[in-house]
C-alpha cells in the first residue's frame, strides 16, 4: 500500500508528523526525494541521496557538516551556489530542534567560529565575505524579534563563550 493511498491517511500522517520533530525532518526529505526525483536526470543533486537504508536521507550532505576548515567553507559556498534550496533544507534539519543559537556547533567547528565573525573586526575574518554560506545560514533562521544576522552574532558568541569555559574548565582540572 502506498504511503499516501487515502486522504485521511495522509491527513493524519502529517498531524501525527507536526508533533514530532523527527517526523518533520523525514517528512520534508521524503518531499524533497519526491520533487527531485519529478525533476529527472537534469537535475544535478540528484546524486545526493544514501538510498543505502531505502530512505531518502540527505546523510552525504549532512555529513559535511560542521565545517571544519576555511577550505570545506569556500567548497560549500560552491556547492550552495549550484543547489542552494537543498543544502538550506539540510542545514534546517541539522538546526531544527535546537535553534541556531544552540545548534551552531553542528553547523560550523569551533575553529571556524574562533577565526570568524559576522563582520570581521578584532583581527578575524568576515562570515559574511562568504555571502552564499551566510545567506543560507541567515534564510535557516525562523523569524523573529530580532533580524537573523543578529541571531547568529549571539550564536557565535554563545558558542565562543563555551569553547573559552570548556578551555578553562580543562586548565583548572589539572
Amino acid at each position: 500500500m502506498h504511503l499516501f493511498s487515502s486522504f485521511a491517511l495522509c491527513v493524519d500522517f502529517v498531524h501525527f508528523c507536526t508533533r514530532s520533530n523527527r517526523w518533520k525532518s523525514l517528512l520534508c526529505e521524503h518531499l524533497l526525494k519526491k520533487s527531485i526525483e519529478s525533476s529527472g536526470p537534469n537535475f544535478s543533486g540528484s546524486n545526493c541521496f544514501n538510498k543505502a537504508a531505502g530512505k531518502g536521507e540527505l546523510n552525504p550532505i549532512r555529513g559535511q557538516f560542521p565545517i571544519k576548515r576555511e577550505e570545506e567553507l569556500i567548497e560549500l559556498e560552491e556547492k550552495i551556489k549550484l543547489n542552494r534550496d537543498i543544502y538550506i533544507t539540510a542545514m534546517k534539519s541539522i538546526l531544527q530542534p535546537a535553534g541556531v543559537l544552540s545548534g551552531l556547533n553542528f553547523i560550523l567547528s569551533e575553529d571556524i567560529v574562533l577565526a570568524y565573525n559576522v563582520d570581521g573586526v578584532q583581527g578575524k575574518k568576515a562570515l559574511r565575505t562568504h555571502k552564499e554560506f551566510f545567506a543560507a545560514l541567515l534564510e535557516c533562521i525562523p523569524p523573529g524579534d530580532e533580524p537573523p544576522e543578529n541571531t547568529v552574532r549571539k550564536a557565535m558568541q554563545r558558542m565562543k563563550k563555551r569553547v573559552f569555559k570548556k578551555k578553562c574548565l580543562a586548565k583548572n582540572q589539572e
